[in-house]
């Protein structure tokens, strides 16, 4: 066996042919593995800024849904203090009513109507041709039960209007809020979690959060 390999004489073709084709293979093994490592360092070029961007887009989301909290705190604090001089209007509204009632029913306080006169007719004949005297306004004193339904209802009425004026004040001031803040806030958090956000930040706070933790993931 040995001595037929060494008597095996290989001809000169097949010597150059292989020559070429092992060129080839370390030309083409050359070009593969720069080519390979050419990918690998765009692809982690790739990732790295992918990240970074992911990175700062978190970042930014955080810093948005704090300037979310601190306007809705802002509100609150609005909405409480708004609600503070309403207790503080509706009480002393309260303590005058029961001194009104308290004066009507020991008389020293008496509500009065006017009221007219009759005209009266002359029943002289030297006055025949003169028209009748017009008539005179007159006041009349209202019962004690009266003038406590009179004072109660005015009370009531005050106090609906004064709950009317709360509502009105704190949606005026919330829809102040809104014009400033929903444009530039709303428009970046939906740009920073590539989703749509709530019209009310308060109830789009932990869908928010989710969004930014699977961001930072």
């Amino acid at each position: 066996m040995t001595k037929w390999l060494a008597d095996l004489v290989i001809p000169d073709w097949f010597k150059t042919t292989l020559i070429y084709v092992l060129l080839i293979a370390l030309v083409m093994g050359g070009l593969y593995a720069i080519y390979d490592s050419g990918v690998s360092a765009e692809h982690e070029r790739n990732v790295a800024a992918e990240n970074a961007d992911m990175a700062k887009l978190a970042q930014r989301n955080y810093e948005l849904l704090a300037q979310v909290r601190e306007v809705e705190r802002k509100k609150l604090l609005q909405q409480n203090e708004f609600t503070k001089q309403f207790e503080k209007r509706e009480s002393d509204a309260k303590i005058n009513t029961a001194n009104l009632m308290r004066r009507v029913e020991s008389g020293a306080l008496q509500l009065r109507i006017p009221t007219k006169q009759s005209p009266t007719c002359h029943s002289d004949t030297a006055t025949l041709g003169t028209p009748p005297r017009a008539a005179q306004e007159k006041s009349t004193e209202l019962s004690p039960a009266a003038s406590g339904f009179l004072i109660t209802f005015a009370d009531q009425c005050d106090a609906t209007a004064e709950k009317l004026n709360l509502c009105i004040d704190i949606a005026e001031a919330d829809r102040k809020d809104n014009s400033l803040t929903a444009l530039t806030l709303g428009s970046e958090v939906q740009a920073a979690n590539g989703g749509v956000i709530a019209t009310s930040p308060t109830a789009s706070a932990e869908s928010e959060f989710e969004s930014q933790d699977k961001v930072a993931q």
